[in-house]
């Protein structure tokens, strides 16, 4: 069973992108399903995921340059 969530970037400042998607459990476990180099025109418009149930939290995390340790958790109402 899934769910379908959207995610929007409205504001990355001058991050370029590009992003991976990191789907978590309640757990901070990580689930299978997450997105890898997604670019940030892409994520500016809004992007469709589906996610497993158990999915309580995804993960927006940079990957350029020196900012991988830059990211934004989204809480999914359950």
């Amino acid at each position: 069973m899934s769910k379908t969530i959207l995610i929007t970037l409205n504001n990355s400042g001058n991050d370029p992108g590009p992003y991976n998607i990191i789907l978590l459990d309640a757990f901070n476990n990580v689930v299978p399903g997450g997105v890898t180099s997604i670019t940030k025109t892409i994520l500016q418009n809004g992007y469709q995921l589906n996610v497993p149930i158990n999915v309580t939290k995804v993960r927006v995390q940079s990957t350029s340059g020196n900012c991988d340790d830059l990211y934004t958790d989204i809480i999914i109402p359950q």
